[in-house]
């Protein structure tokens, strides 16, 4: 539960309240008198300097404004922005976590507003929280009972006025949070409960919740399309494949039409050419980009996003049997060229290719897909940032700022046309892989062949959409990186 007082900070009493501290300045004002005093102690008994992430944490005699009070530097107002706030909040909400506490109090101030917007504060102090309470543990018998999670968090404002924009604040964060956290439900579970049928019920069930139109083709359909690509895929699995199709209109003009493109490989072997043992361990989250892009156009409708958007997800299994498909194979696309398969475990190109085909249909202003697409982003980036790939500097340049923005890290890569060459084949029009390096430019450059002429993005998240250690806000698993990425994008987009 997140909410905003401005009465008294008396009124929260929660455990902790948090106080943000400029270093060389001297305490924020509008604090009560006595936490103003003991601020101004502190700082004159260089006990606390402000430096950016310090923090001290202080017991309070007067237990009516809380029981215990964080004063948390926030460094040097030149060099301060919402990306550092960011990483301050996070250190936050872990160093409360550490001592035990479920509850927390942040004290937003007039001089902390000058620096950052209050919506800006709030947005990111109650994403957070929303992040930092996920856990994933439906499938224990017995839950652990020492597991901390914020429950409750209040946002304490000396300003009457700034409660409007607080309150939406926290309203639009908690839609997008909410949104990251069942992207996260569905990458997260096994295989087994996540089948391309299920991964339908659940989004077509989440659908109807905020009356979004969702169809889903399938496999009669899906032949229809043509659509060999997701076919040849799909073959060697008795799950059978489903093509899903969100489409979110705003009841105003629509001011421009988005595709999203998030590739469903519900599980992925390999196929013939089999992944080694280590590597299937987590192949379940080889769906993340449609889980991601399912509920990047729910949390679009949800906020009302004046944009039309349109998601599309091909969903199926890449398992061998003895009709899968096999390195050799040349199949027909739905936009009718043909490819000569040389690896199936580059698979998923090729459900996104006749994905990206059908998109033309909509005559779409911009085009981004994503997608866990190659273990060689991973080489490139580690678990830093998600490769971005594109045609279109500036749609590239707003995501990759945005991507800052919010915590999600695109870095850019070249599309140059020699690598087109690496995809020529003896046989077909093209092969779906090259064998010259550069794996993740070269999945790129293949998608780039079935795109509609458009301003096109691609966004390989294979580096960050799962978690092996655990970080504050995105325990071991399914990070759900991208929703917000995505979701911030359309909301800025004129």
């Amino acid at each position: 539960m997140i909410s905003v007082t401005t009465t008294t900070i008396a009124s929260s009493k929660n455990d902790t309240l948090v106080v943000f501290v400029w270093e060389g300045v001297s305490p924020e004002k509008s604090l009560p008198k006595a936490l103003q005093g003991k601020a101004t102690e502190l700082c004159s008994n260089e006990l606390f300097t402000g430096k950016r992430g310090e923090k001290r944490l202080m017991c309070v005699a007067d237990s009516s404004l809380a029981k215990k009070v964080l004063f948390v530097g926030l460094g040097n107002k030149r060099e301060f922005s919402l990306s550092l706030f960011r990483s301050l909040v996070g250190d936050v909400y872990k160093y409360i976590l550490g001592l035990k506490l479920s509850t927390v109090s942040f004290f937003v101030g007039e001089s902390l507003g000058t620096h950052v917007s209050i919506h800006d504060c709030a947005s990111i102090i109650a994403t957070k929280a929303r992040l930092a309470s996920y856990l994933f543990d439906k499938y224990k018998t017995k839950k652990k009972n020492d597991t901390v999670r914020i429950k409750k968090v209040v946002i304490v404002s000396p300003r009457a006025q700034s409660i409007k924009i607080i309150q939406l604040a926290i309203n639009r964060a908690t839609i997008i949070a909410d949104a990251v956290n069942n992207a996260r439900d569905l990458i997260n579970e096994p295989p087994n409960k996540m089948t391309p049928q299920d991964f339908a019920r659940r989004v077509l069930r989440d659908a109807r919740r905020v009356r979004v139109p969702c169809k889903q083709l399938d496999l009669p359909a899906i032949i229809k399309e043509k659509m060999g690509g997701l076919l040849a895929v799909a073959q060697g699995s008795n799950n059978k494949p489903v093509f899903l199709i969100l489409h979110y209109k705003p009841t105003q003009k629509k001011k421009k039409t988005i595709c999203l493109v998030g590739k469903g490989i519900c599980f992925d072997s390999g196929g013939i050419s089999l992944k080694s043992g280590s590597d299937l361990m987590c192949m379940k989250y080889d769906m993340a980009g449609g889980a991601v892009c399912a509920y990047t156009v729910l949390a679009a409708a949800q906020l009302k996003i004046p944009h039309e958007v349109i998601g599309l997800i091909p969903l199926c299994e890449n398992v061998p049997d003895g009709t899968a498909y096999r390195p050799g194979d040349i199949i027909t696309m739905a936009s009718g060229s043909t490819v000569e398969v040389l690896n199936t475990d580059a698979e998923g190109r090729i459900i996104l290719a006749d994905a990206l085909n059908f998109s033309a249909r909509y005559k779409p202003d911009v085009v981004v897909d994503m997608a866990t697409l190659t273990g060689a982003v991973k080489v490139c980036f580690g678990d830093k940032a998600a490769a971005l790939l594109g045609n279109n500097e500036r749609l590239m340049m707003s995501l990759q700022q945005i991507g800052e923005e919010v915590g999600e890290r695109l870095w850019p890569l070249p599309l140059w046309e020699e690598y087109q060459d690496d995809l020529k084949s003896d046989a077909a029009d093209m092969k779906n892989v090259g064998f010259k390096g550069a794996g993740t430019i070269c999945g790129a450059k293949f998608l780039s062949n079935f795109i509609p002429k458009t301003a096109w993005a691609h966004i390989d998240i294979a580096s960050v959409s799962w978690e092996e250690e655990g970080k504050p806000f995105i325990p071991k698993g399914a990070s759900g990186f991208g929703v917000r990425l995505l979701v911030h994008y359309l909301l800025a987009l004129k």
